[in-house]
């Protein structure tokens, strides 16, 4: 077929089939996981990133740079949009960075580079169950913060202790307000949902505890 000289249709189509294959697996794992970014995302960014790839390597063979950064650059403002603020924290940076990644793994395949876009994939689905197993284990930014507010102004170790025992956690900030004799206290706590909910019903036994949140 005229212009296609260096790269044959069906090698172009084989590109295409490939990134929409792999971005799609990936993309339901995401999606039945309920992550903001579903499947759809995943497979339009590596399918266009891929045809991007591949028209560069053939019409600017000698200098594709350009057309292939100009890609990266523009995934850059899409992956902006996957950022979420919700009250003191902003959720999002995997998925923005996944979308990213997801362009160069595109990119690798148009250009037909497909150790390197073979050995990124393995590496994005290695660092994905590593992370379900921290999200599971409430370790690192899997963390939660809990907000106690007292009934009466008390010591922060009692409440500290009296709830959480010897169980990890972080003080993030305390308050206190002597003319409403009230203390409000933040802890950062590593756990699993299980765990959390655990403290949240052991809230409710303490008189002193007027309410708390769990974010």
């Amino acid at each position: 077929m005229e212009g296609l000289d260096s790269i044959a249709l069906t090698e172009a189509l084989e590109r295409l089939a490939i990134a929409f294959g792999l971005s799609f697996i990936y993309g339901m794992e995401r999606q039945m996981r309920h992550k903001p970014i579903g499947f759809g995302t995943f497979i339009y960014v590596a399918m266009g990133s891929c045809a991007i790839g591949t028209i560069a390597v053939k019409f600017c063979p000698d200098n594709p740079l350009p057309l292939l950064g100009a890609v990266v650059t523009g995934i850059g403002f899409l992956g902006a949009g996957a950022l979420v603020r919700t009250g003191g924290k902003i959720h999002g940076f995997t998925s923005a960075a996944l979308i990213w990644i997801f362009a160069a793994f595109g990119l690798a395949i148009g250009v037909g580079y497909y150790s390197l876009a073979g050995a990124t994939y393995v590496l994005v689905w290695i660092v994905t169950l590593y992370d379900q197993m921290l999200q599971r284990r409430g370790s690192g930014s899997y963390h939660h913060l809990i907000t106690i507010q007292t009934r009466r102004l008390m010591p922060e170790n009692e409440v500290g202790s009296a709830l959480f025992g010897n169980s990890h956690r972080k003080l993030i900030d305390i308050k206190a307000d002597k003319s409403n004799d009230r203390l409000t206290v933040t802890y950062s706590l590593e756990g699993t949902d299980q765990r959390i909910l655990e403290f949240s019903e052991r809230l409710l036994q303490f008189e002193w505890c007027e309410s708390f949140e769990i974010d």
